[in-house]
């Protein structure tokens, strides 16, 4: 393989040639699809809904065309940065370029790969030789790693490369650390190290805790991590289950200007006390109520952040649970029977513990109605159906009364006063609330009110973590169910000495419990220069705490500045002649920090008569280039190219931990010039020499691995166990590793503009069944009864598993609306059948966590119990017909069938409402020769929904997207929609099955070539 320089600028050459020609097509299909929306606009009624559909189709494309055009223009300006050559086992040799986007020429030739593709892994952390890399659900792959190459580019030329084991050389990286802030920016893909490089590709399915020292790229990282998990997770995770938690505005929307770069749009990102008031949810009334900064000065504000806190919190609520559900005898007057004992009372408590009281008290008043009606079939005692109805109705809601009258906001001023009275000096505030009142308040909510809760994220990212209390990571575990987090920080930048993080012991202890959770650390520093790294050093071995030692990466620069005035004037004076001289050197990012907003303020506008000032307010202000003048808490995350710390002196910074750590912050902020301008009477912090006696923390790294002791067993024993090993083995590993790399994640998008009709890529109508032959040699597994060796059928649709219907496609067929509403209700021995004037619909029981629902036109047709996913009926139906209503139960599924539209509704048994049908329109089946029908739904806001494909793991996100979901020209395999919610959709349907949740089409399931209607609702708790 050819790697001279010739070979590499030749090469080059033509992969600029394949960049611009993309580009040039892009920007060509963006023009097209303007020149069309105004089309649509200009010469159709606004209100004409066809238009309005396609408008806001054509506008969807415009905007992803738009991002495409964005990536397009990066992979034009460097179109790669890498090259790996390599071969496989038995394999010949190959060569992979490697860019911060992927390059295609033509349909299916990668030019270019992604940096986020499995394989470019190696490039990051692999020695030369024998290496592997995770690939999803296939497990590990190995390849021999024969270079590793890394290249130089700069306006369309090859300056320099380098052959290394060790990816971005001392000299290369040198390099990109010494331009300035905006240009490292663009460098920071291409100078990834190894061991940040393990952090970002790791499952999001883990906790990770990220011990990182000043300069070492945590929030670089934590941002690559979400744009690889993005990439590689695409099917699990979506830009909005992701949450950014940070602590100040300017921090996050610094963080957030860098994600577009990395192809990443639309994820949330918030304050720690906007995400605690979002967890309050209709409890926070925004008029009414306000967030205020936390006084960092007052001894009784920190103190509410801390562990002690958060236990007596925890201690109040568990008494209020105790006193509200009392002594737990609960006796049926008329028997004398026992309907809940004190026993019983205390195990449902125990057994619910992640339960709010409102819940618990819903889960006790069914046990209730269990035992009641179980009294009530006994043979002493009768009960005409009055005196049951109005029993039911009693003990239905016989715990819970009051609890949507309780304030959160009056127990927490309870919880206050109670604190008082054990003489914790503490302020009750009355309508303004600092982020630890919030996490109290959204704790206490969680704790006893909450009773639909809420599924808020799948990943949260939390960035300068130490700057929180223990109590804010409590509630977020508590509230926050079922997602995972990336936490990041550094303890020796805790400026908050009373109530941020000194150590991770509490935070391990809440996160890090599973078996491949993990703690990492990032020792090297790649921000300052070798001379403000070891003058920021000096400063932290001022400090009693122990440290996580800094390992600075080798750049030289100009020694640290301390410039001695006399008088404040001159001490402005000095400032702006070092900030002038600073700009004429082309620094372009410069910061003038202080110790308090007080002391900024004051800066700001004296020193802004002699510079020109970044201005706007604290919370609001964005981090850009420019002089900012700011205080030290609001520096925090930041990197400036310049820093001038202002007035250290001993008065302001005497020598306390606490001190020593915002100075270290300040000092830390600086990427290459650091200058102390004062008036006399400089820090001892910074003035003498530290002795350096600082412990260091422990440097325990990675995965958590627990280790349980075994019994012996026997060989035969032993090798059953070691086969169920590692079957289970081979499932994490696929469920935890990131996706193979494919061609088809290279090619661009297919470039058809609205409205200049192309051929499309799927036939919109189907093959007739005639014309679809099955394909030879394939053995269905699903389906096949014991010993049948008779191939499965193959299903007939034309479409594949998971393939993209054309718009056209989803369109529901138009009709003349018929009433659904129930004329007559027909009991039959496991079902009921529902007739209107549309047709027959019948709800019948299979089993006690199964229902099959099934309608037919006309209300003389008959059901059809016949069929490749047919499942007969073991199970009892218990029915109970209300005025508007019927109520049908299983043991554990309630379905509620409404008279007036013939809607289908789902209930658990704890009469949670899990889904239901539109109410709108329920269904529609036409009787045309394709013989088509949809099945209308109502699916809950939060709602995750995955299509199950051939493997059981294999589950693909479905909500808020269209797909069809049959398994065309493959064994006959039924269909499966699977929800956070606890459930699953099951269509009966043999041939193509379609699921669309847009907010355009609607939602639906589709069937074709069907006489009735079919589909199964199963819960899986």
């Amino acid at each position: 393989m050819n790697i001279s320089k010739k070979a590499e600028e030749q090469n080059l050459k033509e992969v600029l040639s394949v960049a611009e020609e993309n580009l040039v097509r892009t920007q060509g299909f963006l023009e097209r699809l303007k020149e069309d929306m105004e089309d649509i606009w200009q010469n159709y009624e606004v209100s004409d809904k066809e238009t309005l559909v396609l408008f806001n189709t054509a506008e969807a494309q415009y905007q992803e065309t738009l991002r495409d055009l964005s990536r397009r223009e990066r992979a034009r300006k460097k179109p790669y940065f890498g090259r790996i050559i390599f071969s496989e086992p038995g394999g010949k040799e190959e060569s992979y370029y490697i860019g911060r986007v992927g390059i295609a020429k033509g349909t299916s030739e990668p030019v270019v790969i992604d940096w986020r593709a499995p394989i470019a892994s190696t490039y990051y952390d692999g020695n030369l030789g024998r290496v592997r890399y995770q690939v999803n659900r296939d497990g590990e792959r190995e390849i021999d790693l024969l270079r590793k190459r890394t290249y130089e580019i700069k306006d369309d030329t090859l300056i320099n490369f380098y052959d290394s084991d060790v990816v971005a050389t001392d000299e290369l990286l040198t390099k990109y650390l010494s331009q300035n802030k905006k240009a490292v920016l663009g460098e920071i893909i291409a100078t990834i190290q190894q061991e940040q490089n393990e952090i970002i590709r790791k499952s999001p399915r883990l906790n990770i805790l990220v011990q990182g020292v000043a300069g070492s790229g945590k929030t670089t990282v934590a941002m690559h991590r979400i744009s690889y998990i993005l990439y590689n997770y695409e099917e699990d995770f979506r830009p909005q289950d992701f949450y950014i938690i940070g602590s100040n505005r300017i921090l996050l929307n610094y963080i957030t200007s860098v994600l577009p770069d990395l192809d990443v749009y639309g994820v949330a990102q918030m304050t720690m006390e906007q995400l605690m008031v979002r967890l309050l949810y209709e409890d926070w009334d925004k008029n009414k109520y306000k967030v205020k900064t936390l006084d960092k000065a007052s001894q009784t504000a920190w103190k509410k952040g801390t562990q002690k806190w958060f236990d007596d919190l925890a201690a109040f609520c568990k008494d209020f649970e105790t006193d509200y559900f009392g002594s737990g005898t609960v006796i049926l007057e008329k028997t004398d029977g026992q309907l809940m004992s004190p026993a019983l009372l205390t195990h449902i408590l125990k057994e619910n513990k992640r339960m709010s009281v409102a819940e618990k008290a819903q889960t006790l008043n069914d046990r209730l109605v269990a035992a009641l009606e179980i009294e009530m079939q006994g043979k002493n005692h009768s009960f005409p159906q009055k005196e049951r109805d109005s029993l039911l109705r009693k003990y239905g809601t016989y715990y819970g009364k009051g609890l949507d009258k309780v304030s959160v906001y009056g127990l927490y001023r309870q919880f206050l006063e109670a604190q008082q009275a054990k003489g914790e000096k503490v302020e009750i505030p009355t309508d303004t609330f600092d982020v630890y009142d919030l996490a109290s308040l959204a704790y206490l909510y969680r704790r006893i009110k909450e009773t639909d809760p809420i599924r808020e994220a799948s990943h949260v990212v939390i960035d300068e973590a130490q700057d929180f209390g223990m109590l804010v990571y409590e509630v977020m575990h508590f509230c926050l169910r079922d997602c995972t987090y990336t936490i990041m920080g550094d303890v020796s930048q805790n400026i908050h000495e009373g109530y941020g993080l000194n150590d991770w012991d509490g935070v391990r202890r809440l996160f890090l419990t599973g078996d491949y959770d993990c703690f990492e650390t990032l020792r090297k520093s790649y921000r300052n220069t070798v001379e403000i790294s070891e003058f920021a050093g000096n400063i932290l071995g001022h400090g009693s705490f122990e440290i996580y030692p800094a390992q600075p990466v080798l750049r030289h620069g100009n020694p640290v500045s301390i410039r001695e005035c006399k008088g404040e004037d001159k001490v402005l004076f000095t400032m702006a002649e070092v900030i002038r001289q600073w700009q004429k050197d082309g620094l372009s990012s410069i910061a003038v920090i202080c110790k308090t907003e007080e002391e900024a303020l004051d800066v700001q506008k004296d020193l802004g008569k002699e510079v020109e000032l970044v201005q706007g307010d604290y919370e609001t202000m964005e981090f850009q280039t420019g002089v900012m003048v700011l205080p030290i808490f609001y520096t925090k995350g930041l990197e400036f190219d310049g820093v001038v710390l202002y007035c250290p002196t001993k008065e302001s910074y005497p020598l306390t931990d606490g001190n020593v750590k915002l100075l270290y912050v300040a000092a830390t902020r600086a990427l290459h010039e650091l200058c102390i301008v004062h008036d006399g009477n400089l820090s001892k912090i910074i003035a003498t020499k530290a002795d350096m006696s600082n412990k260091s923390f422990h440097t325990e790294t990675g995965s958590r691995k627990k280790v349980f002791a075994k019994p012996e067993i026997t060989k035969k024993e032993q090798l059953k166990q070691d086969v169920a090993d590692n079957v289970k083995e081979r499932e994490l590993r696929g469920y935890i590793g990131p996706r193979h790399v494919r061609t088809d994640d290279l090619k661009p998008k297919e470039e058809k503009a609205v409205l200049r009709p192309k051929k499309p890529a799927v036939a919109e109508a189907p093959i007739p069944p005639a014309a679809r032959k099955p394909m030879p040699g394939q053995v269905g597994d699903k389906m096949k009864p014991v010993g049948d060796t008779t191939p499965a059928p193959i299903n007939p649709s034309p479409y594949e598993f998971f393939s993209m219907p054309q718009a056209s496609a989803l369109v529901p067929q138009g009709h003349t609306k018929v009433s659904q509403a129930v004329r007559m209700v027909q009991p039959g021995k496991d079902y009921v059948d529902f007739i209107s004037a549309y047709g027959r619909l019948r709800v019948q029981v299979v089993s006690a966590d199964c229902v099959r629902v099934v309608f037919v036109r006309g209300s003389m047709q008959e059901i059809q119990n016949e069929g490749h996913f047919f499942r007969e009926s073991k199970a009892k139906l218990r029915v109970r017909q209300e005025p508007s209503r019927v109520v049908m139960e299983t043991g554990r599924i309630v379905v509620v069938v409404e008279k007036a539209n013939g809607a289908v509704q789902f209930f658990d048994s704890k009469g949670s409402l899990l889904l239901k049908e539109a109410v709108k329109e329920p269904r529609q089946l036409e009787d045309t020769p394709r013989k088509r029908g949809w099945v209308y739904f109502d699916f809950g806001k939060k709602e995750t929904l995955k299509a199950q494909g051939i493997l059981k793991d294999d589950l693909r996100r479905i909500d808020k997207k269209a797909y069809y979901i049959s398994f065309g020209g493959k064994p006959m395999r039924q269909s499966q929609v699977v929800s956070s919610n606890g459930y699953r959709i099951m269509p009966a349907g043999e041939n193509t099955v379609l699921f669309c949740d847009t907010g355009v089409y609607g939602s639906y399931l589709y069937m074709e070539e069907v006489s009735q209607l079919d589909y199964y609702f199963q819960i899986d708790f």
